[in-house]
């Protein structure tokens, strides 16, 4: 006998090792572990092993490796069984260590010797045997323990030496059945037999059951099989099939990675994997196709560790960047609007709409640029905000009325290029208040008082010969030049004028009132001359004219850009003459005396001494004067 006890030894085992030696080492003779000639001596040796081992449950040799076991067969003696075991009968204890003996030739000598000693329980003395202080010696017998251990004893023994009782001799069952023991033996025998014959009848209906539900192959199949067989031989392939059924019917992510996780070998991890690729793409195409926030943030919180998750995080980054500029356009599209509203501009409403055409106030900034662009074009005397405002709303009810004015206005510029052909300039004088009048002047010069003006349009210079000519076609100056001032010219002429080139430009044209005049010479000063006190760098008078006319535009301006307004020719005035007039003159746009026999000339001329040439001087002749020194200038409204 060489392995004994390999399916059935609980504590450190070796397998039957090839070599010089051969046998399990835990079950192994002295002779056998240093490779001697061995006979049925050292199978008893085996067979003692084995009794100790079911007596006691230890083996008597128990080294942490091979080396240390085969040591201890050959050179050390194994403890009394009865320290293990208290309760065991002197004469078994006697039996084993006998059998356990170092020399073969103290062992039985052979299995018939062996049979005689258990069937007597007296086991004779044995030479070389030596004497072992048993640990029970004085402890107290389990008598009920021993009553178990005496009939079964024989049997345990013979069955956990399993197949080694063919090779001790048939003869030791025999001899185990005639001990008092034979009716337990044969239960024993028995009751193993039936065992494995129930076993093997569940193996059966296990398989048969296992194999219907995989032919159904279902949930319902595999969950009543489960049932019937909990802990069944393919319990485990049941547990794998049903899982992945589940999952397959959820199928969600979650299921899936439940299957992994439970499973990370199993039948179907494959498949598994591969369903679990085909949902992260359908979420991902899903969360795309929406586009929103929410649709990715949902997508990277359920696959956290999807295929697509760099591209999610990459969109997403993208979309919260986007929504970021939104929200600072948004707030700047309200600040630009409040500004729009606040000015009530063209130009603030139509900046807001180029920034914004589909802006929160869009609708509401067209409209109010609509309305205002309406009264601009009806107010304003220049084509651009009529054509602005076609442009701008060319559906609008307002159209027909609009271009109406257009028009007009149209008309009216092409009349003015008349002007512009005539060399004639005519300079915008802003409305305002003036103190008019002198102090140091004459007494029809006084009182100063506060006058209030309207705007309006006065030439640059005074009309010249050659300008005079073109609207008139004759020229009744006495010193003649195409750039001198027309002269010789009486109020009635200066009136024929203004109405004939009225007629030719479609403008309004007229003589300046005094006030006007006056108001335009100060160009905001108070002093005599518009130029302070050098009279001779703005005008033309008795000291610097040679006695006479001198070319319009030749002397500095004002500040308002006109020209020759203190000089070289006294000027017409609307106004009749009223020496006491500045006493009850209105002070807003006053046009002077309801009539009289003498019209207004200001400015002073070429002849005359500075004195004449203020600023606030008056002087009045009768409206059919002509003489060489009076000219005119004229006004637009």
């Amino acid at each position: 006998v060489t392995d004994f006890g390999i399916a059935k030894t609980t504590s450190r085992t070796w397998s039957t090792q090839a070599g010089y030696v051969i046998g399990s080492p835990s079950y192994m003779s002295p002779e056998q572990c240093l490779n001697r000639d061995v006979d049925g001596r050292s199978d008893l040796y085996s067979l003692g092993v084995v009794l100790y081992q079911m007596a006691t449950g230890n083996l008597p040799f128990k080294g942490k490796d091979v080396a240390t076991v085969i040591y201890q067969h050959v050179h050390e003696e194994p403890l009394a069984p009865d320290i293990y075991e208290p309760g065991l009968p002197a004469w078994l204890k006697d039996i084993i260590l006998r059998c356990l003996d170092k020399d073969p030739d103290s062992r039985f000598r052979n299995a018939r010797e062996f049979c005689q000693a258990l069937a007597n329980k007296s086991p004779a003395a044995y030479p070389g045997s030596k004497p072992q202080v048993s640990a029970a010696a004085d402890l107290p017998i389990d008598h009920k323990r021993l009553k178990w251990l005496k009939p079964n004893l024989p049997a345990v023994a013979l069955l956990a030496a399993g197949g080694a009782a063919a090779a001790v001799d048939l003869r030791i069952a025999a001899v185990l059945f005639s001990i008092g023991g034979g009716l337990a033996c044969y239960r024993c025998f028995a009751a193993v037999a039936k065992k494995k014959k129930e076993k093997k009848i569940l193996t059966a209906q296990d398989d048969q059951a296992f194999k219907k539900a995989e032919r159904i192959n279902s949930v319902h199949a595999y969950r009543s099989y489960l049932k019937s067989y909990p802990n069944g031989l393919h319990a485990g392939t049941a547990i794998d099939e049903l899982s992945f059924k589940e999952a397959k019917i959820t199928n969600t992510s979650q299921a899936y990675r439940n299957y992994l996780k439970t499973f990370p070998e199993g039948l179907h991890v494959d498949k598994v994997c591969a369903r679990l690729d085909k949902l992260d793409n359908k979420a991902f195409d899903q969360a795309s196709e929406t586009g929103t926030e929410d649709s990715y943030l949902d997508y990277l919180a359920k696959w956290p560790e999807g295929r697509h998750g760099k591209e999610a995080k990459e969109k997403l980054e993208k979309i919260v960047k986007a929504k970021a500029e939104q929200e600072a356009s948004k707030q700047e599209e309200e600040k630009q609007f409040r500004q729009a509203l606040l000015e009530n501009k063209v130009s603030s409403y139509k900046k807001y709409l180029a920034d914004f055409p589909e802006g929160l106030h869009a609708e509401e900034a067209r409209d109010n640029l609509h309305e205002l662009l309406y009264k601009k074009s009806l107010s304003s005397s220049t084509r651009k905000w009529c054509e602005d405002f076609l442009k701008t709303f060319p559906e609008s009810e307002y159209r027909p009325e609009v271009r109406s004015r257009l028009t007009i206005i149209v008309k009216r510029e092409e009349k003015e290029k008349l002007l512009g052909s005539l060399g004639i300039e005519m300079v915008s004088i802003p409305g305002g208040t003036f103190i008019m009048g002198s102090e140091d002047g004459a007494d029809d010069a006084k009182p100063l008082h506060r006058v209030r003006l309207s705007g309006f349009k006065l030439s640059s210079t005074v009309i010249t010969q050659s300008q005079y000519w073109e609207v008139l076609e004759e020229d009744p100056s006495c010193f003649k030049g195409d750039k001198l001032p027309v002269e010789n010219v009486s109020y009635h002429d200066a009136m024929n004028f203004c109405n004939r080139l009225s007629e030719k430009t479609g403008q309004n044209l007229r003589l300046p009132t005094e006030a006007e005049w006056e108001y335009a010479c100060r160009a905001g000063t108070s002093t005599r001359f518009s130029s302070g006190g050098d009279l001779a760098n703005v005008g033309w008078f008795r000291a610097n004219s040679r006695q006479k006319t001198q070319p319009v535009g030749l002397k500095a301006p004002n500040e308002w850009e006109l020209y020759d307004m203190h000089g070289n020719v006294w000027e017409w005035c609307s106004d009749w003459y009223d020496p006491g007039y500045y006493r009850y003159s209105p002070n807003n746009d006053p046009r002077g005396p309801d009539s009289g026999s003498s019209r207004v000339l200001r400015g002073g001329s070429w002849k005359d001494l500075a004195i004449s040439c203020c600023s606030g001087a008056r002087l009045s002749t009768a409206p059919a004067t002509r003489t060489d020194n009076i000219g005119f200038r004229i006004v637009r409204v």
